[in-house]
């Protein structure tokens, strides 16, 4: 039996778009959760171009969670990979076992098992394609629930997890170490209890993205794609990529927005008074796109993790937005700077440990702001 990605048998999980019967995910954390009782069960997997030698971006690295335990952490280097989860084989000797030893074992024929498939990866290297759950005949599936709580993520390559997984900061970027369990938008999520989605790409700015000339990057810009499904370098095919589908904002609604940038501007920028007005401007002008989209959305902004030149102009830019529109829920949050005794990865990005140091500081704010109790 194959079982459909779509919201009837799995909870999607990201922005994503469906062409002839496959869905393509982006986003980092993007993926589906769902439950499955069946005595065998395959996940059918579909890589972009990447896997056919576009050298753009990088193979998406995907993770698969069994009741909350990583099962398959892997890449997807092959335009279509089957993944097995578990066969009939498998399960009979397990329920075997479980006779012999007269154990309390419930193996997936007695009892529903929880899959999570998690893009550990970003949108902009490559997109992942999952065309369908795989089982016996007799099995059932079912989406995992909603949370009541919904957070949206705004972000560069520090919401990616660029280079978490590499503890060397003189190391050029791969997506194989790229983990968005690691980030702080993640680790935050988990601890409020909350769903969330992410607009988030490596590089990428309000005024100007990464650039290493002083030259304006207006490329690599965050407004431009928000009302998009996303953009990638790997592609399904040349007409259809997520820079040119629309998202539909229905579909999911963050009751809090965290938005995260600033630091590649500051590449632009630096201590340029003029360039930090203009910086502040532009920022203004995001927070009343994210709020036309969201019009019931609380949001914080936070920035300083890979240092803190633009902390202060989007502090300002804020508080401009507020005096501007009389809109007072949304709340600058500056953040201190990585501490070089917690270690750096590639690119100087920020480790784990600076990670979980940052969602340890923004839990308390959002609770604050949201009156989300324990």
């Amino acid at each position: 039996m194959k079982y459909g990605i779509d919201e009837k048998h799995v909870k999607i999980i990201g922005r994503t778009l469906t062409d002839r019967g496959i869905r393509w995910f982006g986003a980092s954390g993007s993926g589906i959760d769902f439950f499955l009782k069946a005595r065998s069960a395959k996940l059918l997997f579909d890589g972009d171009d990447t896997t056919l030698g576009n050298t753009l971006g990088g193979p998406a690295r995907i993770a698969i969670y069994m009741d909350g335990t990583k099962v398959r952490d892997f890449l997807l280097t092959e335009p279509q990979m089957e993944v097995t989860l578990w066969d009939e084989k498998e399960t009979e000797e397990k329920v075997f076992a479980a006779k012999a030893a007269k154990t309390e074992l419930a193996p997936p024929t007695v009892q529903p098992v929880r899959i999570t498939v998690v893009k550990l990866s970003e949108c902009s290297v490559s997109l992942m394609g999952i065309e369908a759950v795989e089982t016996d005949d007799a099995a059932e599936i079912c989406p995992a629930p909603e949370r009541k709580r919904k957070i949206e993520f705004i972000g560069d390559s520090i919401t990616c997890g660029f280079g978490v997984d590499l503890e060397k900061p003189d190391t050029e970027f791969e997506s194989r170490t790229q983990d968005f369990t690691k980030t702080y938008a993640y680790k935050t999520a988990g601890y409020l209890d909350a769903d969330y989605g992410v607009v988030a790409f490596s590089g990428y700015g309000v005024l100007s993205g990464f650039t290493d000339n002083g030259e304006k990057n207006t490329f690599g810009l965050i407004p431009p794609l928000y009302d998009k499904i996303g953009f990638s370098n790997g592609k399904v095919r040349k007409d259809l990529t997520p820079e040119t589908a629309e998202w539909d904002f229905e579909r999911f609604v963050p009751q809090l927005i965290v938005i995260n940038l600033g630091t590649n501007d500051t590449c632009y920028c630096q201590t340029d008074e003029a360039k930090q007005q203009e910086f502040q401007n532009a920022y203004v002008q995001f927070l009343k796109q994210v709020r036309q989209k969201n019009p019931q959305a609380k949001m914080l902004c936070i920035e300083g993790t890979m240092g803190t030149i633009m902390a202060e102009p989007m502090r300002q830019a804020v508080l401009m937005y507020r005096e501007e529109t009389g809109d007072l829920d949304v709340y600058p949050m500056p953040l201190p700077e990585q501490l070089l005794e917690d270690g750096l990865v590639t690119g100087n990005h920020p480790t784990e440990r600076t990670h979980e140091k940052t969602a340890q500081m923004i839990v308390p704010k959002i609770r604050e702001i949201m009156g989300w109790i324990e």
